[in-house]
């Protein structure tokens, strides 16, 4: 769950503003989630996207991620699982 508080004096700027956010909330959510079966990340993960088709932000994702694992030596790495 997510709550904010946000303090204006435009009672619908602020509406508008609170739409904006959680629509830009749920695209990214769509795009990235490990969570929802559904995201596209999830999708990847299972192989029922090819990589042609990933959305540019996701493939600069990866591929900053693989630099960091690279630089790491293999500390930092996305690919390993929650630890049980």
């Amino acid at each position: 769950s997510l709550q904010w508080t946000v303090d204006v004096s435009n009672q619908k700027l602020a509406e508008q503003t609170e739409a904006a956010v959680v629509a830009e909330i749920a695209k990214w959510e769509q795009v990235f989630s490990r969570y929802r079966s559904d995201s596209i990340l999830s999708r990847w993960s299972r192989e029922e996207i090819r990589n042609e088709s990933l959305p540019c932000e996701l493939i600069d994702a990866l591929d900053f991620a693989e630099r960091l694992r690279l630089s790491s030596s293999g500390a930092f790495d996305i690919r390993v699982t929650r630890l049980q």
